[in-house]
């Protein structure tokens, strides 16, 4: 039997055949590095940078601010008249700054997250501890009275508003990211949707602020605490739907 030797001295077949198709070889993994520089993995590496994900975020936040300005304003809820004569007391900006604080947590992460295998273990920490700040100031405030006056403090009049309004403030923020992270190199959809989701739910929560009535760390610890986590959820389930490969 004769064996077919190339011009690189190896024998066989199989070389031979390697041989003549090596320049199709060649063109199609050029032409593969072109388009990852122009897809999820080129932006994941730095082809796009992040700056735009801010000017996104910016843009998405300012349409939230607006529209759900003008819907709470047809609902009845205008913006409060004493809100900056009272953002002397700590209670009262508290209010904005600890949210404020749970999207600078979570930005870093939904940029870190957004690349190829991440990895965020303990930088999740600060982000943890951000959110925690409100559900302890809750906790700090009814360990203080006695309990039968927590229903009250808990149940004010607003608390539907407040329940409903978080939520629904973030739902075009998080819709915005996950259209603008679908084309980043995610491998990690639930929690990088999740994160997301908290982000906006921060943002949708200084927003309400403004027009939220209540200054009892008891009633706003819980609920916008709550609609932060309800907003999380409901950006690891886009996450989950839109964000996989």
């Amino acid at each position: 039997m004769t064996t077919k030797t190339n011009a690189n001295g190896y024998a066989g077949g199989h070389a031979f055949v390697g041989d003549k198709w090596q320049p199709f070889i060649t063109r199609l993994g050029a032409d593969c590095v072109r388009q990852a520089g122009r897809g999820r993995v080129g932006r994941a590496a730095g082809y796009n940078n992040h700056s735009r994900y801010g000017g996104m975020l910016l843009v998405a936040t300012a349409v939230t601010g607006v529209l759900g300005w003008l819907g709470l304003w047809l609902l009845g809820h205008g913006v409060r008249a004493d809100y900056l004569g009272q953002m002397g007391r700590v209670v009262v900006m508290a209010k904005q700054a600890v949210p404020l604080l749970v999207v600078v947590a979570a930005l870093p992460l939904v940029l870190r997250l957004a690349t190829p295998e991440a990895r965020v273990g303990g930088a999740l920490l600060p982000l943890l501890a951000a959110w925690l700040v409100l559900p302890l100031m809750a906790g700090v405030q009814l360990a203080a009275v006695p309990v039968g006056e927590w229903w009250r403090l808990v149940t004010a009049a607003s608390m539907l508003p407040c329940v409903v309004s978080v939520p629904v403030l973030s739902l075009g923020l998080t819709a915005a990211q996950i259209f603008y992270l679908r084309g980043w190199a995610v491998t990690q959809p639930v929690l990088t949707g999740g994160i997301a989701g908290v982000l906006s739910g921060g943002v949708a929560v200084v927003i309400y602020a403004l027009f939220c009535p209540e200054d009892a760390p008891a009633f706003y610890g819980l609920w916008y605490s709550l609609g932060m986590l309800t907003s999380g959820g409901l950006g690891a389930v886009a996450g989950w739907l839109w964000l996989r490969w």
